[in-house]
């Protein structure tokens, strides 16, 4: 049997760290309910649980630069902490310790906060979601397309395995997404670090702002086989 008949996966546990967010995605669920901040001693004991299940990679994510919210800045001291990279970083500290892999996907954040919280994780990622500039990102700053395709190049050029990817049914068109993965493949093709590309299908939430459909199963196949021939490890 080659290897395109095999598929691997890796088990982990995931930990939300906050859903606090600057952007405002018309497509996007994650900041529904009360706004909240997970200290390192709940991250452990979720790790923990993670861990009795058989995990072995730690996967984080967060809201794009929480810290520009007031709400975040009182909830990040009432855990004891004035910088957000800090707590960060101890959590993930606290993972290693527990034999946990962490990758994080942090959102488009600065150079320098990136290279410090890349330290800490066998991986890291950002999901480019689209080159096309979409109105469904109208006040979300941190989705613009170039500013994605830097940080996607600054990895690179760091030298930090990455995973990223795009997503479906968010008003794009289908060349949209041929040219988001040809932009992704010939960034690899520099750079070498890209391990994993997402194919994520928009799926309505209830909570989103949007009048845009889940993505149908058609239409997320149609784009997987067009990712089978332009991707290239």
């Amino acid at each position: 049997m080659d290897d395109s008949q095999h598929i691997t996966y890796s088990r982990n546990v995931f930990i939300p760290i906050t859903n606090i967010c600057r952007n405002n995605c018309g497509y996007c669920g994650f900041q529904s309910g009360e706004p909240y901040l997970i200290g390192p001693e709940r991250a452990r004991e979720i790790m923990k649980e993670g861990l009795n299940q058989g995990a072995v990679e730690a996967l984080f994510t967060f809201g794009e630069q929480p810290q520009e919210n007031r709400v975040f800045q009182n909830k990040l001291r009432q855990h004891g902490y004035d910088s957000f990279t800090n707590l960060l970083i101890d959590i993930f500290k606290s993972a290693i310790e527990m034999g946990l892999l962490p990758h994080t996907n942090p959102g488009c954040i600065p150079k320098k906060q990136f290279k410090e919280l890349a330290e800490y994780n066998a991986s890291m990622g950002l999901m480019l979601e689209t080159t096309a500039s979409l109105p469904i990102h109208t006040h979300s700053p941190g989705k613009e397309p170039e500013k994605r395709l830097e940080l996607l190049r600054y990895a690179g050029e760091q030298k930090i395995p990455f995973t990223t990817g795009i997503l479906v049914g968010i008003g794009e068109k289908i060349e949209d997404r041929i040219e988001s993965l040809r932009e992704i493949q010939r960034i690899h093709d520099i750079y070498g670090h890209i391990q994993e590309v997402i194919l994520q299908g928009h799926s309505k939430h209830p909570s989103s702002n949007t009048d845009l459909p889940s993505a149908g199963q058609k239409e997320v196949l149609k784009t997987v086989r067009k990712a089978d021939s332009i991707l290239d490890g």
